[in-house]
């Protein structure tokens, strides 16, 4: 019975997690840690952006580098923001482990 209980609880707890996570893994505000992620298309590297060119976007303050770049954003964001809106792949779904933000330097298009 008591392992029962602790089974619900465990996944109780898990769906109460999971559906309070934003769409977009924030941390102190920013959005992939104030990278840049129009430069990143463009130049095919992470670049931090500057705090002169904030976007906010679904919560969260968005970085980049240029006006231009700031831009580009405004006009298309879903082209520009990462897929699973920066959360790394296996903590997507039901992962018991809190929710985590991927490396910027390690993501790829």
């Amino acid at each position: 019975m008591k392992q029962v209980l602790v089974i619900l609880l465990f996944l109780t707890t898990s769906l109460i997690a999971n559906s309070q996570k934003s769409e977009i893994y924030i941390k102190d505000g920013k959005a992939i840690q104030g990278y840049d992620v129009v430069a990143f298309h463009l130049e095919q590297k992470p670049i931090l952006g500057n705090s002169s060119f904030i976007f906010n976007w679904k919560g969260a303050d968005w970085y980049f580098l240029t006006e231009s770049n700031l831009k580009l954003f405004k006009l298309n964001p879903e082209k520009y923001a990462p897929q699973f809106g920066g959360y790394c792949v296996n903590t997507r779904q039901t992962d018991p482990l809190p929710p985590r933000q991927c490396d910027p330097l390690r993501m790829s298009l």
